[in-house]
């Protein structure tokens, strides 16, 4: 198992009538670029990982999810945790 930390920063901005920091509320396209930037320094940073733990460069296959689930193949579905099962 590779585990990857990811530690997520928002920033708050102060209200333009009193000069405190305002709440965060998120908008739709802000949080889909967020979580695209996200899932590609995850990515980044697991295949760096398996770089470091194999001594080479790891090819990125394409993936068929329309595939059926295979349980019996499936890490999470061994531990009770597979969201897919």
């Amino acid at each position: 198992m590779i585990e990857i930390n990811v530690i997520v920063r928002v920033w708050k901005q102060d209200c333009k009538r009193c000069n405190a920091y305002g709440l965060n509320k998120s908008y739709e396209d802000e949080d889909t670029r967020l979580s695209k930037i996200a899932t590609k320094n995850i990515l980044k940073g697991y295949f760096e990982e398996l770089r470091n733990k194999f001594g080479h460069e790891i090819k990125k296959r394409e993936s068929d999810m329309n595939a059926p689930h295979q349980s019996h193949l499936c890490a999470a579905c061994k531990h009770g945790i597979c969201k897919f099962a």
